[in-house]
């Protein structure tokens, strides 16, 4: 008795016939059910976009002046020669820039963190638990004293010759 192949031709239409008639290289097995949501009517993958991700993409577009004059000097490794993700969601909470490789998050505070500050610290201590440093700068600070906030970056990341930022222009 042939058992039956069901596959995805590369015209995207699904073929059914024996299983000696099969050749693997002329179509693409029928995804799962679990991993249907991943491919399109064709068969082809689509792109992952789940909630979060969505909503991370939504936080980089709305970052303040004060995240954006931090980010340009944190991306790329550029300054301190770390790694730091934007927006990223840690245990729920979405944390302004994160250095995965020093368990180091940078938060920057406006005017709406002065009416949360109890929401703030008991984040900052489930975070702490969990093993990431939580370092807080202001927006005035960020904007005025750049040099400074990177040398707290540095110091707190324990990087060599700590205390002093790297400078260029």
């Amino acid at each position: 008795m042939d058992s039956v192949c069901r596959g995805i031709d590369r015209g995207g239409v699904v073929a059914s016939h024996s299983t000696q008639a099969c050749n693997i290289s002329t179509h693409r097995p029928i995804p799962t059910p679990l991993r249907r949501a991943r491919y399109d009517q064709t068969g082809h993958r689509k792109p992952a976009t789940s909630p979060k991700r969505e909503r991370a993409r939504e936080l980089r577009s709305e970052m303040t002046p004060a995240e954006i004059h931090l980010w340009e000097h944190l991306r790329r490794r550029q300054r301190l020669n770390l790694k730091f993700r934007r927006q990223h969601c840690v245990a729920g909470f979405w944390l302004d820039f994160y250095c995965h490789e020093r368990r180091l998050a940078i938060e920057v505070d406006g005017p709406v963190h002065q009416d949360q500050e109890e929401y703030d610290a008991a984040r900052t201590v489930i975070l702490t638990g969990l093993g990431i440093t939580v370092v807080r700068f202001t927006n005035e600070q960020v904007l005025n004293e750049t040099v400074a906030v990177l040398a707290r970056i540095e110091v707190v990341a324990g990087l060599p010759g700590s205390g002093r930022a790297s400078r260029k222009t």
